[in-house]
């Protein structure tokens, strides 16, 4: 849908014709809690392997730790004192306060998310321009800026000055525009690669990247809890999907 206002501002809105599956938000919730679980279920399974008991000493307290402070990992330590040093080590290097980039950290971004979760519904209620091609008459349309950020249903797509006499036509200005299912208000922030842009690029691959980072890190703890003469810890590089983001 586009308007021109009376000062010849004009907007290019979205009119959303089908809605959002209502159980995407709960399919989400679900997803999130069950990779959080699998942190948790890990630690105490790692707690069964390396004191030999189950339940282990301490069950009632582990947890496994997502910190963003070296602060806040020791008041954690508490909660692992029954564990081995070194299983101790592997946790305390995969925290997000020891990541290049925090804020695209994927245990950090499972754990936000997660919590937020626990306690409000997780609302899918933006959308966000991926990918757009417009093509516009440069005698009429001048300044045509694209919203980068969330879109809500009637929201403007694009802005633009129109200097144009006649009403605004598909003759001055189209475009085609390809939509992804975003969460409200993700905070844009360096990449791997410099650029400014939501952690991961996408939901769908911010979704993978705590999923492979989950899977990574518990088979690494497993390992080494199965292995204790055995000296690498689990990993701490970027999940192999970075490279996806070029």
């Amino acid at each position: 849908m586009a308007a021109v206002d009376a000062d010849g501002r004009g907007t290019l809105c979205m009119k959303r014709v089908v809605p959002l599956p209502e159980e995407l938000t709960l399919i989400l919730g679900e997803f999130l809690y069950q990779l959080r679980a699998a942190l948790d279920n890990c630690l105490y399974a790692v707690a069964v392997i390396v004191s030999g008991s189950n339940p282990p000493p301490g069950a009632s307290a582990l947890q496994w730790p997502i910190c963003d402070t070296a602060e806040a990992f020791s008041k954690q330590r508490s909660r692992l004192k029954h564990l081995p040093e070194r299983l101790v080590a592997c946790l305390e290097a995969i925290q997000p306060y020891q990541a290049d980039l925090p804020a695209w950290n994927s245990l950090r971004l499972l754990n936000d998310l997660a919590r937020v979760d626990r306690h409000r519904a997780l609302h899918l209620v933006t959308m966000v321009t991926v990918e757009s091609t417009v093509v516009a008459d440069n005698r009429v349309v001048k300044n045509p800026e694209l919203n980068i950020g969330d879109l809500h249903d009637g929201g403007v797509i694009l802005t633009f000055d129109y200097r144009g006499s006649e009403k605004l036509g598909p003759e001055h200005i189209d475009g085609q525009f390809e939509f992804d299912v975003e969460l409200a208000d993700v905070e844009r922030s360096p990449g791997p690669h410099g650029k400014v842009m939501r952690p991961w690029g996408t939901l769908a691959r911010r979704l993978r990247s705590m999923h492979q980072a989950t899977l990574e890190y518990t088979e690494g703890l497993v390992y080494i809890a199965t292995h204790p003469d055995e000296e690498a810890g689990p990993s701490t590089s970027t999940p192999g999907i970075v490279d996806e983001l070029e």
